[in-house]
């Protein structure tokens, strides 16, 4: 028989192997990320402990499955946080190398490239986007009569890269268009050529250049691309970016070995609480994509696109890898728009006191106190970001920024469909300040 020792011993190895199981892949941030202590960067310990337990509160209120926080300074990663579930049916927490879907934060990198071969001298700004895609030179605009009428002038690859191109797309317009963007059945296209065939064959809401419009410029840029390298845009974006950069988990669908770290989509509608949208298994994600797109359809995880983050940061570099010139980065990190054009109106959205640059939003110094007038303002007053802070968001609720004049980027990740429905993301980004000590902020002129 034995004895109560070895009964003891057997019943803590055996917890210990249930502990084991349960957090198998779980790796603490210290393991996920090498932390630098946060004082020795300015942050507050116990502000940033205020920041995760405010997170964490989505998770238990049920109003967000799980999510990933990342803070780092000086290329240092100072805190990083995992929360919640990445698959709640499946009883999968949420991972550091979690994967999620980008939506429109593939758009930076799509901006990255063309800006990679503006370099190259393979087109200027300024080209007009018929020299690339012949279709273009037909395109016209919705009149204020409802009569269609001639370009004033093309539309270029800046008016592409700033969103003043005049193309829009379902759900970001109440003109007549919407329904010439539904009839136009752009989601039955074969090919990205295809689907910017497609769009140029629609009218544009507005003359090149004469508003701040979200919309679909971003897949033409792809085309451009593809136009110009001659190769399939994922496979540029691949050689160009992904593999410079270290960013393994990054691409347009998740491999079968990688599937058990994608996260499921969910929603949050009103009174019933979260409910599954997309799976892993079922995902179109879990196939390869029909073609690859511009405006969204990237997946990556949290390191990957920290890389990618403080490469921009960096001034187009990451460790000895040059994507782009220090002058380009300060290119398409300062704002293009004029101020007539400010502040920018995406569909229900409005982004108060931004500007925008060569494909990413620009923070500008506050000129209101007032809250956005539909309530919805992506910047909050209270701790908006310094003048000159780069950033851009995703549907599927991810975000992103960096702060040049503090040598800040911050990451908020998280996968519901319910984009701005909670002011989680601008909440870590007001508390991430909130964190930093006065004496250790700096803010831009800009």
């Amino acid at each position: 028989m034995p004895s109560l020792k070895t009964i003891r011993s057997s019943i803590l190895a055996g917890s210990i192997l249930l502990l084991s199981v349960a957090t198998h892949g779980q790796k603490s941030n210290k393991e996920a990320f090498p932390l630098t202590p946060p004082e020795t960067l300015g942050f507050s310990v116990a502000k940033l402990e205020q920041a995760r337990q405010h997170m964490q509160r989505y998770v238990d209120e049920r109003k967000l499955p799980g999510l990933v926080t990342l803070l780092a300074r000086k290329g240092k990663v100072v805190h990083v946080e995992k929360y919640g579930m990445q698959d709640i049916e499946d009883n999968r927490p949420m991972q550091f190398n979690t994967i999620f879907r980008l939506a429109s934060m593939t758009k930076p990198m799509t901006s990255v490239a063309v800006m990679r071969l503006c370099e190259q001298g393979k087109l200027q700004l300024d080209d007009p986007v018929s020299q690339f895609i012949l279709a273009f030179a037909q395109t016209k605009v919705y009149g204020a009569d409802g009569k269609l009428v001639p370009l004033e002038r093309p539309i270029t690859i800046k008016n592409l890269l700033m969103h003043t191109s005049g193309l829009t797309m379902a759900g970001m317009s109440k003109s007549p268009i919407l329904e010439m963007y539904h009839k136009a059945a752009l989601g039955k296209a074969a090919s990205l050529a295809d689907f910017v065939s497609r769009l140029a064959a629609l009218p544009l809401v507005h003359q090149p250049g004469a508003s701040w419009t979200y919309g679909l410029r971003t897949d033409v840029l792809a085309r451009v691309v593809e136009v110009i390298s001659g190769m399939p845009f994922d496979r540029f974006l691949a050689e160009n970016i992904f593999m410079p950069l270290k960013m393994a988990d990054t691409g347009f669908s998740v491999p079968p070995d990688k599937l058990n770290r994608f996260a499921a989509l969910y929603s949050a509608p009103d009174g019933i609480g979260l409910k599954l949208i997309d799976t892993p298994d079922s995902s179109s994600y879990a196939k390869p994509s029909k073609f690859p797109c511009g405006n969204g359809g990237l997946v990556s995880t949290v390191s990957d696109y920290f890389r990618f983050t403080q490469m921009l940061l960096n001034g187009g570099e990451l460790e000895g890898a040059r994507l782009l010139k220090r002058k380009t980065v300060a290119l398409m990190t300062r704002n293009h728009l004029p101020e007539h054009l400010i502040s920018l109106g995406g569909g229900p959205i409005e982004f108060i006191d931004n500007g925008f640059g060569l494909g990413l939003g620009v923070a500008l110094s506050p000129k209101s106190t007032a809250p956005a007038t539909n309530g919805s303002g992506f910047w909050w007053n209270r701790g908006a970001p310094p003048a000159g802070s780069c950033w851009w968001i995703g549907a599927s609720n991810t975000y992103f920024w960096f702060d040049p004049a503090n040598e800040i980027s911050g990451l908020v990740l998280a996968q519901t469909t319910d984009v701005m429905k909670y002011p989680f993301m601008q909440e870590f980004h007001t508390l991430v300040y909130e964190a930093l000590k006065p004496e250790a902020l700096t803010r831009s002129t800009q």
